[in-house]
């Protein structure tokens, strides 16, 4: 003889076996809308991996907007000493998407003013950043417009004299995630690196370009 169903409310039935003994209870509703505690583990796997992906990018955007910032600094000093020892002014334009080194040349006609060669010299040849980084440019304290056009000449001059123009050249992500600071020390002869904290990080060497 089959079980039989007895008057329960609409969430519950309750099966009556054979002997007339109740079963079990069968909740209809919570198995059809709850989460089994695999399907549970599953979801707390799946987000904790999402997450772990996140903080790695995180980090290697962080590392990768440094290297560049070390590298932009690095070439700014070897310029820096390039105009000192040859007596020759250099010049540094910079886009919003990367920068290039100018030289003064050394030959110009006197009815046009000053001309500016592009450098051929290692390591200051015109650079572009990656897709996810940009560029920001202040001089004296004022923020200077920049576009994704290279200037057609240096914003920054860096004369004979080796000394430094007051400038910050911000170096973003373009999330905002990382952000690193290129100026000029105290000294006005060096160019540092600092973080958003303003964290002084370790000055990059100016004896040879990367």
């Amino acid at each position: 003889m089959p079980p039989r169903l007895i008057n329960t409310p609409p969430t519950c039935a309750k099966l009556q076996s054979r002997d007339g003994g109740l079963s079990r209870y069968y909740h209809r509703g919570f198995y059809a809308a709850g989460m089994t505690l695999l399907e549970v583990l599953i979801v707390i796997s799946i987000f904790g991996i999402l997450v772990g992906l996140v903080t790695i990018n995180l980090q290697n955007d962080q590392r990768q907007n440094r290297a560049s910032a070390e590298q932009l600094a690095a070439r700014i000093n070897h310029a820096t000493l390039l105009a000192t020892l040859r007596g020759n002014a250099m010049g540094l334009s910079v886009s919003d998407q990367g920068y290039t080194f100018w030289e003064l040349a050394q030959q110009y006609n006197l009815e046009t003013g000053p001309r500016w060669l592009l450098s051929d010299q290692r390591g200051l040849t015109k650079q572009r950043l990656s897709d996810n980084q940009q560029l920001q440019l202040a001089l004296d304290r004022s923020a200077i417009p920049l576009s994704n056009t290279p200037p057609a000449g240096p914003q920054l001059f860096f004369p004979a004299s080796g000394e430094l123009p007051d400038f910050t050249i911000t170096l973003t992500s373009t999330d905002n995630s990382s952000r690193f600071l290129i100026t000029a020390n105290s000294s006005r002869f060096l160019a540092v690196i600092t973080n958003s904290n303003g964290d002084l990080l370790q000055p990059p060497p100016s004896s040879s370009a990367p």
